[in-house]
């Protein structure tokens, strides 16, 4: 955190805001400085979402075809054409520019196939190479089909969260603002950058994990839990997932531990062949993973794909949906997937402690075909 001082700092001591730089060169009259505008937070944010490097364990200079490719979190052969209208599908789009003037809400909006779910993460050699299993064949309910699947969703996780620590743009908010309000920001800012400092450590952990058992093959430590619906769903998304309740809103845990591995799990719904898909998956060991898993699974097959919608809009932002599916959709049910996806009046409020529980919405169609995996979904089943 920032100094308070409790005198003015001399014009070549270093600032109080801990930027290493002299007082003079930093806070020394920060409130006579312009604000920030909207267009540099914008111009910065773009830049910050640039590509990092081909993120495949192996990258080199020799081994990489070139620059990263867009891939795509959910597969594109099979998984987002199917939800594929004219060559878009729809999203619940956010954004700095889109804030601006929606005065901080979302907005639904269409989007073309190729940048659904995209992001510049391998090279064409490595993408091809890696995801070939799940893009070229279908969906399998298998350890290396699961790890595959989640894998693209740890990348991108990482992926983003790099490129918002990078964009650091709390930092010189306080521009034009009193003391006071600069002692603010830089105590938010340096509160943020520490959040992120470990939960970039906890990725990178996370990603040399899933390196680890790609390098080898070994997908023996992959757990999954995988429902098969008799035909493509009309929303898919893939994300990592931090769970604190249950579907029948038990408490699983009370805070995220950052700068560890513990608890994380991997969720996918998405389209293989003439089938949907709904995967819970996790490398290595997750207690959280596996208490949200077990309460999903106690579920009837009737409740899950309501379930499944429920979490899915509440919860993740690298959503998409057939546009038809959502034109079909009475305002007030467009407006309640709305809310759940975005709380317009405050959107880092926590959600309440069942707001999975089931709330008597019917807004899919989707049936249970069957379900595999090789979680123990019993306590006395808990050794493999």
């Amino acid at each position: 955190m920032p100094a308070r001082p409790k005198t003015k700092p001399g014009r070549n001591d270093p600032c109080w805001c801990g930027s290493g730089a002299k007082f003079k060169r930093c806070h020394l009259r920060r409130e006579h400085e312009a604000p920030v505008t909207d267009e540099e937070i914008i111009r910065r944010v773009r830049k910050a979402s640039g590509g990092q490097g081909c993120l495949h364990p192996a990258a080199s200079a020799a081994t990489c075809s070139g620059a990263p490719i867009q891939s795509h979190s959910l597969t594109k052969s099979g998984g987002l054409t199917e939800l594929a209208e004219d060559g878009h599908v729809m999203t619940l789009h956010g954004g700095y520019d889109v804030f601006l003037r929606s005065e901080g809400d979302v907005e639904p909006r269409l989007l073309g196939l190729r940048k659904a779910s995209a992001f510049p993460a391998f090279c064409a050699h490595h993408d091809a190479s890696t995801f070939s299993p799940i893009e070229k064949g279908q969906y399998k309910p298998c350890d290396e089909h699961a790890f595959l699947t989640s894998y693209r969703a740890v990348c991108r996780e990482l992926f983003f969260f790099e490129g918002k620590a990078k964009l650091d743009s709390l930092r010189d908010l306080d521009r034009g603002l009193p003391p006071d309000g600069q002692r603010f920001v830089q105590e938010l800012a340096a509160s943020k950058a520490e959040e992120d400092r470990l939960g970039l450590i906890s990725l990178h952990q996370f990603k040399s994990a899933y390196d680890a058992a790609l390098t080898t093959e070994d997908y023996s430590r992959m757990n999954f839990y995988a429902v098969e619906f008799e035909r493509p769903p009309d929303v898919m998304m893939a994300s990592m997932f931090a769970p604190f309740v249950d579907f029948r809103g038990k408490r699983i845990r009370h805070k995220d531990v950052l700068g560890t591995t513990d608890d994380h799990i991997v969720l996918s719904l998405f389209a293989s062949g003439s089938v949907g898909w709904f995967q819970l998956a996790w490398l290595g060991d997750s207690q959280a993973g596996l208490a949200f898993t077990r309460s999903f699974a106690e579920l009837t097959e009737s409740e899950m794909p309501h379930a499944v919608l429920r979490l899915v809009f509440s919860c993740f932002e690298n959503v998409f949906f057939l546009p038809s599916w959502w034109a079909r959709l009475s305002e007030s049910d467009q407006t309640y997937l709305h809310r759940r996806f975005w709380k317009k009046e405050n959107p880092l409020q926590p959600e309440r402690e069942d707001y999975l529980t089931d709330d008597g919405r019917r807004l899919v169609n989707w049936q249970v075909t069957t379900t595999w995996g090789n979680v123990p979904l019993k306590p006395e089943q808990q050794q493999r």
